[in-house]
């Protein structure tokens, strides 16, 4: 993704983050969360609210800085999950894991994993989305035809198990509403070069969010429960 100042840096925290935040909000009090993908730092203007310690990576220098700027009490890091990272062994409670897997290098999914085991602590939390693989979640991606993955419930919690993780929660998520959004934000983004939003899409979204029956997203809350070389 290439970062485009005037648009990214106005990100708006909308339906999908805020429900992040509050699936994810039970497991972060006074816990190390480091968030992998953190781009401008949208999820970070809700994580400010909790009594955590976030550390975000991106690979994206530009997204970095303006992120570091927004939350200066936070740290942000230029770091590749694929590669060795720049953090000690166990030093997090929490990884946030939210539509980055996808953008990975194929085939380096579980480097990626491996290397989020290595820096989380035992018993500690995983939160991991993507988009999920099935025809019409497939058919609606207007990325889908250029290389962006999706994957299965299944086939995720085989990676997650061969890296040391077990699953204490998944779901499929979101319809409609979601994909409406996403074809007004990148048509805003690379064509009028505008920060979209919506209030009336985006209550539509939360609407679709409440259910966990959709057939577009992929959720995975899974634990550590063992090391792996």
């Amino acid at each position: 993704m290439v970062f485009k100042n005037n648009v990214d840096a106005m990100a708006e925290v909308g339906a999908g983050y805020k429900w992040l935040f509050n699936w994810i909000k039970p497991s972060l009090n006074r816990k190390r969360v480091l968030n992998v993908g953190c781009w401008t730092g949208v999820l970070e203007k809700l994580l400010i609210k909790s009594n955590c310690t976030v550390t975000g990576i991106d690979i994206e220098e530009n997204a970095l800085r303006a992120a570091q700027k927004e939350f200066p009490r936070y740290k942000f890091v230029k770091a590749s999950v694929v590669e060795p990272l720049p953090f000690k062994k166990s030093h997090f409670d929490v990884v946030l894991f939210f539509m980055t897997i996808e953008h990975l290098p194929k085939g380096t999914e579980m480097i990626a994993l491996k290397q989020l085991n290595k820096v989380l602590k035992k018993s500690g939390i995983l939160y991991l989305s993507t988009m999920n693989s099935n025809l019409l979640s497939k058919l609606c991606d207007p990325v889908y035809f250029f290389g962006h993955r999706h994957y299965s419930l299944k086939h995720l919690e085989t990676m997650l198990a061969k890296s040391g993780f077990t699953t204490q929660e998944k779901f499929t998520h979101g319809g409609v509403g979601i994909i409406v959004y996403t074809y007004l934000f990148y048509f805003y983004k690379h064509i009028l070069r505008k920060t979209f939003y919506s209030n009336i899409i985006d209550k539509w979204m939360s609407q679709e969010y409440k259910k966990r029956n959709g057939f577009l997203e992929v959720k995975i809350k899974a634990q550590k429960v063992r090391d792996v070389a």
